[in-house]
């Protein structure tokens, strides 16, 4: 998981506003980008889900700065409280940021991880460790290649 500059300021230069994705989707097997406090659990899922499976590996969630928060510290943040000014710009501004956050926090209450999927790990017969270690203590010159066969 990784943080990411405030959804209301997202391309708009301000600090740590980054293009991550760029940086890191060659090194991971997926990445997601939550934009909502609803779009958490799902990603979290699905980026357990993605990791484990197939071939194990990487996966990034970035998650902007103010779904880190609760709604009444954010919508401090942006001023979104209470209404200020009486011009039209500053009443279009207040109803724009007041859309924005009221979007970020949606959903919410029906946000909640599904039951949980247990794996196991691939069965292993003794028999077949034994079968193993004696072809390779009778080995002249083993070569191993180990790998997940695909």
């Amino acid at each position: 998981m990784g943080g990411a500059t405030a959804t209301l300021l997202r391309n708009r230069g301000a600090l740590q506003d980054i293009d991550q994705i760029s940086i890191i989707k060659s090194v991971v097997k997926t990445w997601i980008q939550a934009r909502r406090i609803k779009d958490l659990v799902p990603a979290v899922e699905k980026a357990f889900r993605v990791a484990t499976t197939g071939v194990p590996g990487p996966v990034f969630i970035e998650c902007p700065v103010d779904l880190l928060y609760p709604e009444e510290t954010v919508r401090e943040w942006y001023g979104a409280k209470n209404e200020t000014g009486k011009s039209i710009a500053a009443r279009l501004t207040y109803w724009y940021i007041h859309r924005h956050v009221n979007r970020l926090f949606a959903g919410v209450k029906q946000s909640a991880f599904s039951r949980p999927v247990i794996r196991s790990p691939y069965p292993v017969r003794e028999s077949a460790i034994n079968l193993f270690l004696r072809e390779i203590r009778q080995s002249r010159r083993p070569v191993m290649v180990i790998g997940s066969g695909r």
